[in-house]
């Protein structure tokens, strides 16, 4: 999110360049508790046509429950925006499959796996 602004410059630079609003999980500890409200409001920029990379990641030493906050939040505003959460995860299968699952249940979202390392197959 800190980085936003520069990423919307190049974006808007280049008329068939577009990018995506939030925060690398990597950065989970540094931009924790930003809100689903946040996220949506970056996403009204015509340049930006996703939320992302956001997931979860135990290989890191981020928190995990700033992970999942942040998480959360993005798909809650994937939710309410209609536009897709680039999902970044790795080594975390239980985790992330049931953060998916309990979030599906409040509501369907649209996703795509960006990154993903697990071996097992989610239900």
């Amino acid at each position: 999110m800190k980085h936003f602004d520069a990423l919307l410059a190049i974006a808007t630079r280049f008329p068939n360049v577009y990018c995506s609003a939030g925060t690398h999980p990597h950065h989970a500890d540094e931009e924790d508790g930003i809100p689903a409200e946040k996220l949506i409001e970056l996403t009204k920029h015509p340049k930006a046509v996703a939320l992302a990379k956001r997931g979860w990641i135990t290989s890191t030493a981020r928190p995990r429950e700033a992970q999942e906050r942040g998480f959360r939040a993005h798909i809650a505003a994937a939710r309410s925006t209609g536009l897709p959460l680039v999902i970044h995860t790795r080594d975390a299968d239980d985790d992330c499959g049931r953060i998916l699952e309990d979030e599906m249940a409040k509501g369907s979202f649209r996703a795509v796996l960006h990154c993903y390392t697990g071996g097992g197959i989610w239900r």
